[in-house]
C-alpha cells in the first residue's frame, strides 16, 4: 500500500516518466489539480506504484492540458467514494451525476450534437466525453432535441 505522504512524489515522478515516454512532447509535463491529488491520497492503491503508474499513464494520454477530476477513471472515484458513502449515502455521487450529465447535455445541445467541439469546449478528450455519455446514459436523441 502506498502512504499518503509519500504519493504527491509518486505522483510527479510517474508523470515526469510518462511524459519522458511520450513520443508527441517530451518535455511538457502536464499541471495536475490538488483535488486530484486528494482524490488520489483516498485511494486505497492495492496495487501499489504499479498501479499508480497505469493510472498516470492513463491520465496523461487520456487528459488535455492538465489533469482534472473529469479525467480520474471510474473504478477509481468509486473505491475512494466507497469508503465516505458508508457513512453520507450515495446523495454526493448522485448529485454530481445529475450536474455532469446537464452540463455535457447543454454544452452539445449548444454545439449541435457536435462531439468534437463540446469535447473541446470541455476541456475533455473526445473519447473521454464518448465514454462518460456511456457511463451517464446519455443517447444521442437527447441532446438532438
Amino acid at each position: 500500500m502506498i502512504k499518503p505522504r509519500t504519493l504527491a512524489a509518486l505522483v510527479v515522478l510517474s508523470l515526469s516518466s510518462v511524459a519522458l515516454a511520450a513520443p508527441r512532447n517530451p518535455e511538457q509535463e502536464k499541471a495536475i489539480d490538488e483535488d486530484v491529488l486528494a482524490e488520489l491520497r483516498r485511494y486505497h492503491w492495492p496495487g501499489n506504484v504499479r498501479e499508480l503508474q497505469n493510472v498516470m499513464e492513463r491520465l496523461v494520454i487520456m487528459s488535455g492540458d492538465s489533469i482534472s477530476m473529469l479525467d480520474l477513471p471510474e473504478d477509481l472515484l468509486a473505491a475512494a467514494d466507497g469508503a465516505t458513502t458508508r457513512h453520507a449515502g450515495s446523495s454526493l455521487r448522485a448529485f454530481r451525476d445529475a450536474q455532469e450529465r446537464d452540463f455535457i447535455l447543454a454544452t452539445l445541445k449548444r454545439n449541435n450534437g457536435n462531439i468534437s467541439q463540446s469535447a473541446i469546449e470541455l476541456g475533455v478528450g473526445r473519447t473521454y466525453l464518448h465514454r462518460r455519455l456511456m457511463v451517464l446514459g446519455i443517447s444521442r436523441k437527447e441532446w438532438l432535441t
